[in-house]
């Protein structure tokens, strides 16, 4: 099989995910506070120059549970290992009033669309290095010719594939 062909399996494999299944991801799987654009707190975040214009925001979340900071910095390799659960006994439920904690203590994530069905990019503010690979895997790869083809984009993806995989996510 050609590099090429395994780029087509992967891109099949591995689609593009939809905005309503990253919104869920980020709910349940990082217990993240997900935040309304027009939240006092997020406005001078989304001032920046790098944030995505408001037209293509299609999500806003604050990631700030300890464990799954933990988690994505790398410090904790895995969900399910005891490292893992030892700080998360001491994670906190945080709501919308408590937005402005949550932004000083967690990482900010905006999630960009550019054609109202799957996310485009993000902006992450904070450190979560590990959340690059995710947002990489709910990208997916996109369709490219066989002559537009690099191989250096196949392999960052799979580097991304394993370590998602890492953390505990996508088990199949």
């Amino acid at each position: 099989m050609s590099t090429y062909e395994t780029y087509q399996t992967y891109q099949k494999k591995y689609r593009a995910w939809g905005i309503q299944e990253v919104h869920a991801f980020f709910l349940n799987e990082l217990e993240a506070l997900p935040l309304p654009i027009d939240h006092p707190d997020v406005q001078n975040h989304l001032a920046d120059p790098f944030m995505p214009v408001r037209e293509k925001i299609c999500g806003i979340y604050v990631i700030y549970k300890k464990s799954i900071l933990a988690l994505l910095q790398g410090k904790v390799q895995h969900r399910y290992g005891l490292d893992f659960a030892l700080v998360k006994e001491k994670d906190v439920e945080l709501s919308l009033d408590d937005a402005e904690s949550a932004l000083f203590i967690g990482a900010l994530v905006v999630v960009e669309t550019t054609n109202h069905k799957q996310i485009s990019s993000c902006f992450i503010g904070g450190s979560a290095d590990r959340l690059y690979h995710l947002v990489k895997i709910f990208a997916g790869l996109p369709s490219i010719s066989r002559e537009d083809f690099d191989e250096k984009e196949l392999q960052s993806f799979i580097s991304s594939l394993h370590v998602v995989k890492s953390m505990g996510f996508l088990n199949e």
